[in-house]
């Protein structure tokens, strides 16, 4: 899939219209259509969403499965959700001053939302 978007990225260079340069209503209305093109081919490159929020964790001895389908990835889409195993969704706490981010600190933290206290929370720091 990667190296498709990559053709077609070389194929539009090579297919730049003749009438990018006119002035008028033509040469507009060209530069409106490759500029889209261009623009949709090279988004997720750049803006990618999914790629940097979208991990998913799904099969760890240290995720506890709830059942709840996990959600679906793409280089360039990010959806939120709270299954276990995917990137908490942020929000802000105390009046919108601190991120949720914040909160958890670095590296990876086993969060427990059964209002049970299963001993001392520790952070757990590295690849588990």
């Amino acid at each position: 899939m990667v190296m498709d978007k990559a053709i077609a990225i070389a194929k539009d260079r090579q297919a730049v219209p003749d009438r990018l340069d006119e002035p008028g209503a033509d040469g507009d209305a060209a530069r409106r259509e490759f500029g889209k093109r261009v623009y949709e081919r090279n988004v997720e490159q750049y803006c990618a969403a999914g790629l940097n929020f979208g991990y998913y964790y799904g099969g760890s001895p240290v995720i506890a499965d709830d059942g709840e389908t996990a959600p679906s990835y793409t280089m360039g889409h990010y959806e939120p959700s709270a299954v276990p195993g995917a990137r908490f969704p942020h929000l802000w706490l105390e009046h919108e001053t601190r991120s949720l981010y914040d909160a958890l600190g670095p590296g990876f933290t086993l969060l427990s939302v059964s209002g049970e206290h299963h001993g001392q929370a520790r952070r757990v720091s590295g690849w588990v």
